[in-house]
């Protein structure tokens, strides 16, 4: 199963019986074919069982092996890449290797690098290593050649190449999926025979994730279960996946189950690469050479997530990862702070009673507290116009009051009416809105002159990308608290400080969750209906910055994961795409403000274009 840079893969862990291969056979056929992945993984020596020993020695396991091997590549249904762990004779040297097959052929055999004899492993008995620097070989399968060595199997359309690791090649200082990664392996397989111990599940996860990360790929891992001989050790059926350090499964030891989906997003991975200048100048350095042996995957109709797609992919549950934005955001602030002079340590802030100010608020309350610097100096300002709501007004006052910070209520509609007026200009349009956005940051930066102090702005990442903010009016302040943060995240923020750290104002906090998102720049405003819904565009911004996903790529996703129609979900992927693109010219002259989550849109940091870019 194949589609829009998604490919399912399927890690197995048959059921088998130690030295009786056809038994062994059997199993692995049924799970090829009743499999819906198009890249299927089973462990190492999963032919014959790991713990075989002796029996390696004798030309019938041997030979068994290779006509069930045959069996499997003729009779199988499945249509997809598939890899099979067991030992192979070569010129009367046994190897222990991984077969590659697909379309009823055998493509090509891996063998194991590095060979344990330590503790409990002892397979120099039975193995040889494959030297990386010898030449690979050809070795005949069924009547036709098969090559034999070092190997990468690539799908050059879909932009695929995949990698493999056997068991302990993972554990060693220079692992040969490093080589492979630097030589444009995206995906590493590893066919896996793992004693289990106390706690050593976490010693895997933890290697397994850091591959992924370190390898700028998915690093897929399967395990021999628990049906392997248990004489000395036991094995558990272990299985992990991991894509540019984000666990994606980890299928518990001892699992009941025999396999265990994964998808991987291949677009996501390259994406990464092509923008990681640590892999871009490790890219070409690696020290073997391999040969890629080509294969095809077919595009799927439709595709079916096995790991449901995040609707709010920037939420995380843990209590401590807000905890940890928190930490970033008010040490960022104090550290700004301090770089004033003693005599100008002081913010104006302008409040509105919705929840970007609340957070800046908050921030800034804190961060004064840090450095043991009053509160009054934090000067807050509301600046009600026409249509500012008195709910909104008195959100505005009751937060100020609260925080015990300076308060300031200073009406805009005589100096709105005296600028349009000032102008000619008496229509209620955009012109209208951004006399009032403008006409607030006036005051803010003349506050900032009076009291000798900077301006916090508090303008947020979402409305960054989608440029939902007046040029030289709320874009502009001379620091930018929650320039790292999107909308979806400043709302989960402000429910974390309600719910723990100011439990005393939690009805006043709610008041602002609950409120309407808005401006509040015309009559009964709400910007979800201006530029959509926030959940969705935040959606968009993670999977395009993020991910790398196009267009028609996000659109799929939305109908996928908020059970929208292609036309609604095309109108949300269009419209903040028209949005962001042109809207660079109000990122370009951005304030500087804290990176957070992995993801800036400072014109001095991660995304730079210039502002008159066109994408069409």
């Amino acid at each position: 199963m194949y589609k829009n840079g998604y490919l399912k893969a399927e890690l197995a862990s048959p059921k088998i019986k130690v030295g009786d291969v056809q038994y062994n056979k059997e199993n692995i056929l049924n799970i090829l074919n009743n499999s819906k992945a198009s890249l299927l993984l089973f462990p190492e020596l999963s032919l014959t069982g790991y713990t075989a020993n002796d029996l390696f020695f004798f030309e019938d396991i041997l030979s068994k092996t290779s006509d069930c091997l045959k069996e499997i590549i003729k009779s199988t249904k499945f249509k997809g890449l598939y890899v099979i762990g067991g030992p192979l004779d070569v010129n009367g040297v046994l190897f222990n290797c991984a077969f590659v097959c697909k379309d009823k052929k055998l493509l090509g055999v891996v063998p194991k690098k590095y060979i344990p004899t330590t503790h409990e492993f002892y397979e120099k008995r039975h193995f040889s290593a494959w030297d990386q620097e010898k030449k690979n070989v050809t070795i005949i399968f069924d009547g036709y050649q098969v090559p034999f060595g070092n190997l990468l199997f690539e799908e050059p359309e879909k932009k695929i190449l995949i990698g493999i690791d056997i068991c302990q090649d993972m554990w060693a200082i220079y692992t040969p999926s490093d080589d492979m990664a630097v030589a444009g392996a995206n995906i590493i397989l590893n066919l896996s025979a793992s004693p289990e111990t106390v706690l050593k599940h976490n010693i895997r996860k933890t290697a397994v994730i850091d591959h992924s990360r370190k390898q700028l790929s998915a690093y897929l891992y399967t395990s021999s279960n628990f049906f392997e001989s248990s004489s000395d050790v036991v094995f558990s059926g272990h299985r992990l996946a991991s894509a540019i350090g984000k666990l994606l499964v980890d299928e518990k030891p001892f699992s009941s189950n025999d396999s265990v989906l994964v998808d991987l997003d291949i677009d996501a991975i390259n994406y990464q690469r092509r923008s990681d200048s640590t892999y871009r100048d490790s890219f070409l350095s690696n020290r073997y050479q391999y040969q890629n042996v080509l294969f095809a995957l077919d595009e799927s109709k439709d595709y079916k997530f096995t790991q449901k797609i995040k609707k709010y992919p920037f939420i995380k549950e843990e209590k401590s990862f807000y905890s940890e934005i928190d930490n970033i955001l008010v040490h960022a602030l104090a550290k700004k702070i301090l770089s004033l002079k003693e005599n100008l340590r002081k913010i104006i802030i302008g409040i509105s009673g919705g929840l970007d100010s609340t957070l800046a608020l908050i921030i800034a309350t804190k961060a004064f507290e840090l450095l043991g610097i009053d509160k009054k100096n934090i000067i807050a300002v509301t600046m009600p116009a026409e249509v500012t709501k008195k709910d909104s007004i008195n959100r505005a006052l009751n937060l100020m009051n609260a925080l015990k910070v300076t308060v300031l209520e200073i009406p805009i509609n005589k100096q709105v009416e005296e600028h349009l007026k000032s102008i000619n200009h008496h229509d209620i349009d955009v012109t209208y809105e951004n006399v009032q956005a403008r006409i607030r940051t006036l005051n803010l930066m003349d506050l900032a002159g009076k009291y000798q102090g900077i301006v916090l702005g508090t303008g947020d990442l979402s409305e960054i990308a989608l440029g939902f903010m007046t040029y030289n009016g709320d874009q502009m302040s001379m620091y930018s608290i929650n320039s790292g943060l999107p909308k979806t995240i400043i709302k989960e923020l402000v429910k974390y400080y309600a719910n723990n750290e100011l439990k005393e104002h939690k009805e006043l906090l709610s008041s602002i969750l609950v409120a309407k998102i808005s401006p509040e720049l015309l009559e009964n405003q709400e910007t979800e209906k201006i530029i959509g819904s926030y959940e969705i565009n935040d959606f968009i911004m993670y999977h395009h910055l993020i991910r790398g996903a196009n267009e028609n790529k996000i659109a799929w996703l939305i109908e996928k994961t908020f059970k929208l129609d292609e036309k609604e979900s095309m109108i949300f992927t269009n419209r903040f795409f028209k949005y962001f693109y042109n809207s660079q010219f109000k990122r370009a002259t951005l304030p500087e403000g804290p990176k957070v989550l992995g993801i800036s849109l400072s014109p001095r940091g991660d995304f730079r274009l210039p502002s008159d870019v066109e994408r069409k």
